[in-house]
């Protein structure tokens, strides 16, 4: 959610992990974070002057107001599943997948980015989306799921 705030223009990270601390708010689409920023709790919140800090007010409620005023983008939800190619299964976990620019290559990484498999085949993934993976034990074939703008182009692989 923090990372939604802040692809939509909010240029502050540290308002954005005030705000979602704050009021623990529960959103997936650009659909509920717009209505969330609607509601008459951050309206409220927003109207004291001093939310989400008191140093962050001013740049939280002229993003509130940009936010509010501009359309709604679509967003759409892919699942899929694709190969890693690599001899080792990861360990069962949720991952991160990013696809590096300088190389085209897409990677199953850990929170923090560090890289742990590559993809067989690399996905086209515009942005802004948010991309995870999941693996369920001994496994290669990575359980993906992509919610963004746009439309992921994932070639499969063969085994």
């Amino acid at each position: 959610m923090m990372a939604m705030l802040i692809r939509t223009v909010l240029s502050s990270r540290r308002a954005a992990m005030a705000a979602i601390e704050d009021a623990e708010p529960v959103f997936v689409t650009p659909a509920e974070m717009r209505a969330w920023l609607e509601s008459d709790e951050i309206t409220a919140k927003t109207d004291t002057g001093d939310w989400p800090t008191p140093d962050t007010s001013a740049l939280w409620a002229r993003f509130r107001t940009e936010a509010l005023s501009g359309g709604i983008q679509k967003w759409s939800v892919k699942h899929c599943k694709r190969l890693l190619d690599t001899e080792s299964s990861p360990p069962a976990s949720l991952y991160r997948i990013v696809t590096d620019e300088a190389d085209a290559r897409t990677w199953l990484t850990i929170p923090d980015y560090q890289r742990i498999a590559v993809f067989k085949k690399p996905a086209v993934d515009p942005k802004p989306s948010l991309f995870s993976g999941r693996l369920q034990g001994k496994t290669r074939l990575v359980d993906a799921l992509r919610v963004g703008r746009g439309k992921l182009r994932w070639p499969f692989a063969d085994a």
